[in-house]
């Protein structure tokens, strides 16, 4: 029964993230959610304001649902750099 809640409660959040326009929620609840194609679809049909932002785990899981597997490993490497920067 726990499981069946904390999942009805991440659909809901998806839903509340979907009115709200708010795709960094949506994103986080698919991946809770491990609805991996809905998530990969979410992030293509958002390519354009995903590029222009500098959030680098959205721009990893574009260039991930896109299969560009350089892209992936080059801001995984600047993700890694930047985190290591702030300890």
């Amino acid at each position: 029964m726990e499981g069946g809640l904390i999942k009805e409660l991440f659909i809901l959040a998806l839903k509340q993230a979907k009115e709200k326009g708010d795709l960094w929620w949506e994103v986080r609840a698919l991946q809770e959610l491990g609805w991996h194609n809905e998530l990969n679809g979410l992030v293509l049909r958002n390519a354009e304001e995903i590029e222009r932002s500098d959030n680098l785990d959205l721009k990893i899981l574009l260039a991930d649902a896109k299969d560009d597997k350089q892209q992936s490993i080059a801001l995984r490497k600047l993700y890694a750099r930047d985190t290591h920067m702030e300890l």
